[in-house]
């Protein structure tokens, strides 16, 4: 992922400001979980650990500098404080998570699909089991998630 690797270069040039190393590691943490990426031990961990900082997910998003992280996590409807909690969380294990919750191990093998290359069309279940789970739920809006839901997902295929 473009952004976390950025940010994990940006980190590794402000090797004599261990802090703000630590907000670009956290940013690229919080870019590659929410993106979904599982390595089982991805190097951003260990260059976290070696700073000793403990940097707050709420204070990079209020950050002029971590703007585009804020707009990644709100279009994906991300709330901060749930994943300072797991990112928290994964720092203090060492490792990613597989998926546990529900949306991931939903959109997981969605994702992995339009990896290799296999039909998305997915999507209209997925967009079904949301409005059945949730009746409230505005058909139009839906619509435009699962758009959205298309587009990037066309990003891991780009033939498709």
């Amino acid at each position: 992922m473009v952004q976390a690797d950025t940010h994990r270069s940006i980190a590794t040039s402000l090797s004599e400001q261990p802090a703000r190393a630590a907000d670009h590691l956290l940013a690229a943490l919080a870019y590659r979980f929410v993106s979904g990426a599982r390595d089982e031990r991805p190097p951003i961990l260990d260059a976290l650990a070696t700073t000793g900082a403990k940097p707050q997910l709420a204070a990079l998003l209020d950050d002029p500098d971590f703007s585009e992280l804020r707009a990644f996590l709100d279009a994906r409807g991300v709330a901060p404080g749930h994943l300072q909690g797991l990112l928290e969380a994964i720092i203090r294990r060492g490792e990613l998570p597989t998926p546990t919750t529900p949306l991931e191990q939903l959109l997981g093998p969605l994702v992995r699909a339009a990896a290799s290359g296999e039909d998305v069309d997915a999507l209209e279940r997925l967009r079904a089991q949301l409005q059945a789970r949730r009746p409230d739920n505005d058909p139009a809006e839906l619509d435009r998630l699962i758009a959205r839901f298309r587009g990037e997902l066309a990003a891991f295929n780009p033939s498709a």
